[in-house]
């Protein structure tokens, strides 16, 4: 059998070599494909592929609402501990598309986010009219307004609220406590104090919010710095709050939630900016979780968040003036001095004392976690929970008998959960974009280096074969002939 020729035998060894090469690179090159596309995509630009995703999002985002059923309004106006039951969900369907978009010079877009609520009573236990008893939000909160004045304007506050029937328990619908119901108090007060302080007569959680935004906002587009991509930028005229007492409170920072830039690192703090919350909350990386077979980056919200000034001083400046107990987040400065608090859930998280003050709260991580999903690549969300309680300051007051002989306590009214779950669309489409083309590259990389290692082994093979024949061919040919012209059988003399 004829050996390989020399050029053969090259040829074979340069294809192996290029092979291999070729197999480690593969990987570098793709990847770099995918980055400049996810850059190329992540972009708020009215060109980019998702500029008609950002403006209409199409994910479905639903709203459920939970209440607390107060069982024992008698023993708890004469001092007795509160027990409540929690019903609910009552859901509702949002659709919030960002209108009035302006693009600016500066690498930023102007827009407002009208938010538009419809009840579905599919996934509702009940139907909007639903009653329950709910402790009276407008009369804790005048009466609240009233302590530091002299007894006989309190004297006279008791006489309006005799007049108006009002009392501290009341019977109210889910449609009335949301989407509001007539006040008598207000009724009263509207002609003497005038609309500035009292603008309506009527009073609800989301009145006058269906079909309307929280202010304007202005975000980065990411043009020129990827990392700033749906930062917000401005929010109703601001570049930072001033609802608070420390300059690092009134930062406005992260996004909105719903994007964030591509190629996340698990080390970042996520921030969501929430107006209603008048404040940014932070998200912190804890594990990675696995949603449709795709790797997702687990970010609860982080355990200081609610933590008060004397557990986390750095929060110092979002007591005003005075620390409630961690778990609790005081908004009476961005809500016209009403005593209201937010928290997560049952208190979830919070100092104990909170959730032990009130009968029938079961904190549970599960179900009142605040958290998202982050797929790192895009920066986006695939999963996100924003849940949050509304609670309110109430104290027995002497010349308000309404008050009667009521514990000082955070008294939870409702909560209710913002949820996103990314569709079987996206994540296929994600799929067949990133995750396919990535492991057909991580087969094609070992093939390549495979195909080229064994062309490189054979070629060292052919070269130790033909080292080896050579040698035989010397030792066993009696023709071959030595230096001097004779054989190596031929006698030197003869």
């Amino acid at each position: 059998m004829a050996l390989p020729g020399s050029n053969r035998v090259w040829c074979m060894s340069a294809l192996g070599i290029v092979f291999i090469v070729t197999g480690a690179v593969l990987p570098i090159v793709i990847s770099g494909i995918d980055r400049a596309v996810i850059n190329d995509l992540m972009t708020l630009d009215p060109s980019s592929q998702m500029f008609s995703s950002w403006q209409d999002p199409p994910i479905p985002l639903y709203m459920k609402f939970y209440f607390y059923n107060v069982m024992n309004k008698e023993e708890i106006l004469k001092g007795g501990k509160p027990q409540v039951v929690q019903i609910g969900p009552y859901t509702y369907r949002e659709h919030m598309p960002r209108e009035n978009v302006t693009w600016n010079d500066n690498n930023t877009v102007t827009y407002v986010q009208p938010q538009t609520y419809i009840f579905d009573r599919s996934l509702s236990v009940g139907d909007e009219n639903d009653t329950f008893t709910s402790i009276n939000l407008p009369l804790v909160t005048l009466s609240y307004m009233m302590k530091d004045l002299p007894g006989l304007v309190q004297k006279m506050m008791e006489g309006m609220i005799l007049a108006s029937k009002e009392e501290l328990f009341i019977e109210l619908s889910v449609k009335d406590l949301l989407w509001g119901y007539p006040e008598p108090l207000f009724k009263l007060l509207q002609p003497l104090v005038g609309k500035s302080i009292i603008p309506s007569d009527h009073f609800g959680f989301l009145m006058g919010r269906n079909n309307s935004g929280v202010g304007t906002f202005t975000v980065l587009t990411g043009a020129d710095d990827k990392a700033k991509l749906n930062m917000v930028d401005v929010w109703a005229g601001k570049k930072k709050l001033d609802f608070w007492n420390s300059h690092e409170a009134n930062m406005i920072n992260g996004t909105d939630g719903t994007m964030y830039h591509p190629f996340a690192q698990r080390d970042e703090i996520k921030y969501i900016f929430t107006p209603d919350m008048c404040r940014s909350m932070p998200y912190i990386y804890e594990k990675d979780v696995e949603y449709k077979g795709i790797t997702l980056w687990h970010f609860p919200l982080a355990k200081y968040a609610y933590a008060n000034g004397t557990d986390y001083p750095p929060n110092q400046g979002f007591c005003t003036p005075n620390c409630h107990p961690s778990g609790l987040l005081d908004v009476s400065a961005c809500r016209s001095g009403a005593p209201m608090q937010l928290s997560n859930p049952h208190f979830y998280d919070g100092d104990p004392i909170l959730a032990e003050s009130i009968g029938g709260l079961n904190p549970s991580r599960k179900l009142h976690e605040n958290y998202m999903d982050l797929e790192p690549l895009m920066g986006m969300p695939w999963r996100f929970a924003e849940r949050l309680q509304l609670n309110i300051f109430v104290e027995k007051m002497e010349n308000i008998k309404q008050t009667g002989d009521i514990r000082t306590l955070y008294f939870p009214v409702l909560w209710f959960e913002e949820s996103v779950v990314v569709t079987d669309d996206i994540v296929a489409m994600y799929t067949d974009g990133f995750i396919i083309p990535g492991i057909v590259c991580g087969i094609m990389k070992y093939v390549f280096v495979a195909v080229g290692g064994v062309l490189v082994i054979s070629v060292v093979v052919i070269l130790i074969r033909r080292r080896r024949s050579k040698k035989i061919v010397r030792v066993t040919n009696p023709n071959i002939q030595t230096k001097t012209g004779h054989s190596e059988k031929t006698p030197l003399l003869s």
